[in-house]
């Protein structure tokens, strides 16, 4: 049986004795696999957690020589090999990490507050320390899954506070929020309830000046103003009482998706990578995934055909929106983006406060409760994504032509760089959105090679096919047929621009 702990210094035992796993790459290849236990992982999640930008140039054998390793430590059925992915077989709540995470669930999904207080308790002595402390592991995990998993912790210590809170416990919460907030100066939700117990307790003087403690944090390091909550917060301590709440409309779950494509095509491995991480996405934090690559490789079309696929999962709603952030003269500011939001989510606008912020901070309060699925098309950088993101169990996908890095290192994104179509995808596609008989394949293929397997250039062909009136359309006489003239190099290179600028309203959905 095995067990693996994450919530400290990394701990592998088997069958109750401990298992010194050597190496960053395998203990990472635990690591990834551990928090998917059970489930499949794709090959192309694996290699991106474990080399990022770094990739070597045989990703299959080494992952298969890192696997067999591992099976001489952990055992011969320990590590199974699926088609394009690995799983690690082990009792989830034997992973600490995993655990934690199911406990804290538990504790939301239960009415009794003695059966919540108790589950808590449970999740938050599994925390050992800070996740693989003095470890060398890649740095997927020590940047952006341990700030995950602290953020699971600290969730489940708040909802403890929580009920000591409603129990009258203001002098050891204060203690206690005292000391987290001084190792976690930039989690804000801690502030809100230091104020509040300070409040409740009539230590107004004291709350006034950790409001002004944290306001400066705030804008030193972020360069913002709090949060709406803390500024509500502050404003019941100015006015000794609570501030109104947001009143929203009867509830209408945003369906804001773009239309899915008739002709989307491939992108299977993707595909099964963005099921995999939205398998293991936490209740506890929003999961984050960027959808990488160049203008016109379809990086749009792969995250609303996707979307559309697991809508469902998102009963509360699911939001769309475009930041055209390649165009210098109409891109979507965040403050328009999530004026935009809330009105989805039914505030009324003239309740809708001024500021990115102050936005922000209100989006994040009505989506605490609420798991969204949010599509962030076109954004240039993670400053312009940050103030979007929504509250805990929220699945955002983010499609860009730059890395976004910033975005994985401060929020733990996964990075999905998006390659262009294999020839055969690319011949089914314009076949299918052309309306061709697959007879014609060979001609297909050739026009398919002329446009690199970008999906934008073949909707721009499979457009030009359909409203061809040369008989037949593929002539490859210099006078008449569409393959001579897409053979001409000017034109590619114009159909390939097109791919890379998709300026127009037409292209954003092949792009």
């Amino acid at each position: 049986m095995l067990e693996i702990g994450l919530l400290g210094p990394l701990q592998i035992r088997r069958n109750g004795r401990a298992i010194a796993v050597p190496g960053p790459r395998l203990q990472s290849v635990v690591m990834i696999l551990a928090l998917s236990a059970n489930r499949p992982v794709p090959v192309e999640v694996i290699a991106d957690r474990l080399w990022g930008e770094r990739m070597p140039h045989r990703i299959k054998p080494t992952l298969q020589t890192y696997a067999a390793r591992l099976r001489q430590h952990l055992g011969q059925h320990a590590i199974q090999t699926c088609p394009g992915s690995y799983l690690l077989r082990v009792d989830p709540d034997r992973v600490d990490a995993l655990r934690l995470a199911g406990l804290v669930r538990e504790a939301q999904q239960t009415g009794d507050p003695v059966t919540k207080r108790v589950l808590l308790e449970q999740a938050v002595e599994l925390w050992r320390d800070n996740p693989l402390l003095g470890s060398t592991a890649a740095d997927w995990f020590t940047t952006s899954e341990a700030a995950r998993l602290t953020a699971v912790y600290l969730a489940a210590v708040e909802q403890r506070i929580d009920l000591d809170l409603v129990e009258e416990r203001y002098d050891e919460v204060i203690v206690e929020l005292l000391e987290l907030t001084g190792r976690h100066r930039l989690r804000e939700s801690l502030w809100i309830r230091l104020l509040a117990a300070l409040r409740l307790s009539g230590r107004t003087a004291e709350a006034l000046r950790c409001y002004e403690q944290i306001r400066t944090i705030v804008a030193g390091e972020l360069g913002a103003d709090p949060a709406q909550e803390l500024q509500q917060e502050h404003a019941r301590l100015l006015a000794g009482r609570r501030a109104a709440p947001i009143h929203t409309s009867p509830a209408v779950e945003p369906r804001q998706l773009p239309p899915d494509l008739r002709w989307f095509t491939g992108r299977s491995t993707e595909l099964r990578a963005l099921d995999g991480i939205l398998d293991g996405a936490s209740p506890q934090c929003p999961t984050i995934v960027t959808l990488t690559g160049p203008g016109g490789i379809g990086k749009t079309a792969l995250a609303i055909h996707w979307a559309h696929r697991v809508r469902d999962r998102f009963p509360a709603g699911q939001l769309f929106v475009d930041l055209r952030g390649y165009s210098a003269d109409d891109s979507v500011p965040p403050e328009a983006a999530l004026f935009t939001f809330l009105r989805s989510l039914q505030v009324p606008a003239d309740q809708i406060p001024t500021g990115t912020s102050d936005r922000a901070g209100l989006f994040r309060t009505l989506t605490a409760d609420r798991p969204l699925l949010v599509v962030i098309d076109n954004a240039t950088s993670a400053e312009q994504v940050h103030p979007l993101l929504p509250a805990s169990g929220s699945m955002i996908v983010v499609t860009s032509r730059n890395q976004l890095r910033w975005l994985g290192v401060r929020n733990g994104a996964v990075r999905l760089p998006i390659e262009p179509l294999s020839a055969g995808e690319a011949v089914q596609f314009l076949t299918t959105a052309a309306g061709r008989d697959p007879a014609e394949s060979a001609e297909l293929g050739e026009l398919a090679e002329l446009c690199a397997g970008y999906p934008l250039a073949l909707a721009v062909v499979a457009e030009s096919i359909q409203r061809s009136t040369v008989t037949p359309w593929y002539g490859r006489s210099t006078g008449s047929g569409l393959l001579p003239t897409v053979r001409n190099l000017r034109e590619v290179e114009g159909i390939r621009l097109q791919a890379s600028s998709a300026g127009e309203d037409s292209c954003v959905q092949t792009k």
